[in-house]
């Protein structure tokens, strides 16, 4: 019976002792709890990590406001100030009578492509106005290709080329006698003369919408700004007809004839730039060449 006790005895140590030990590796095992804390953060730093890689993301829409601005800058809304003055949106090309020589080619494209095509062409921009049919209005002679205007239309204002100067008329001053000269073109509306703003730009037709709204549109010009030489000008910023001849006067041109607008407007100078929108063809180019 005493054996039975010892051996009783025994198992119960035993069993208290794997107790015991059981007790103190579940012990071992167990996360601190400031432990536990940090590993339940690290999902939230990552999620942050995305939302800082979503803040860097934003980069595009910045440039896409870029590309945005850019089309403001070029095609810029109406002006509503009656006194413009071009800080830009102007260029010209202008050319020693002396040394060059003014062309016209009845042509349906644009300076540019004609630039391309015609290497004796130094610079080009597009001629008057030309109606549904195609046909050149007004007056275009040289003595070289004669007439290719149709002389009809309004004229308005005439530039001659005589003996290597040019001179400006109003259509009632002009003698009619072209074969005299060497280049003639007579269009609308006459926009400089004797260094002033003509009046002729100061029409309401040219300047107000029937709904009274300014008239403005991309405009070219013919001028000269002493007599011995011929300048091609351009707009890339629409305008009234009267800001056209005022910018003109600005510029130092003595006379000046307005030649087609809007989506014909260009000038090209070769191996140079081109300017004016040019996004239609013309029916004439107006070009020069070296004598």
């Amino acid at each position: 019976m005493k054996k039975y006790y010892i051996i009783i005895a025994i198992l119960v140590v035993l069993l208290v002792g794997l107790l015991a030990w059981g007790r103190s590796e579940f012990k071992n095992n167990q996360v601190d709890p400031e432990d536990r804390l940090f590993v339940e953060d690290e999902p939230d730093d990552e999620e942050d990590d995305v939302d800082d890689e979503q803040v860097v993301d934003d980069t595009p829409d910045e440039e896409s406001d870029d590309v945005q601005d850019e089309d403001e800058v070029t095609a810029p809304p109406p002006q509503q100030n009656d006194d413009i003055v071009f800080e830009q949106g102007f260029y010209e090309s202008c050319y020693a009578l002396s040394e060059y020589e003014l062309v016209f080619a009845k042509q349906t494209t644009t300076p540019r492509e004609f630039l391309l095509n015609h290497s004796d062409a130094v610079a080009a921009i597009n001629g008057v106005f030309y109606d549904t049919q195609g046909d050149v209005q007004g007056a275009v002679y040289s003595q070289k290709s004669g007439h290719l205007g149709n002389q009809e239309g309004r004229i308005s204002g005439y530039f001659v080329i005589p003996n290597g100067a040019m001179g400006a008329y109003g259509a009632d001053e002009f003698d009619n006698t072209f074969p005299k000269y060497e280049a003639v073109i007579g269009t609308h509306p006459m926009l400089v003369l004797d260094s002033s703003i003509h009046a002729q730009a100061d029409e309401k037709q040219y300047n107000i919408n029937t709904d009274g709204t300014r008239r403005e549109f991309f405009r070219s010009a013919i001028g000269t700004k002493n007599a011995r030489n011929v300048c091609f000008a351009v707009t890339t910023k629409i305008v009234t007809m009267h800001d056209w001849a005022k910018e003109l006067v600005n510029q130092g041109y003595s006379a000046a004839l307005n030649l087609d607008g809007g989506p014909v407007s260009q000038m090209s100078v070769q191996g140079g730039a081109t300017y004016g929108l040019g996004a239609s063809d013309t029916a004439l180019v107006i070009y020069v060449t070296r004598k």
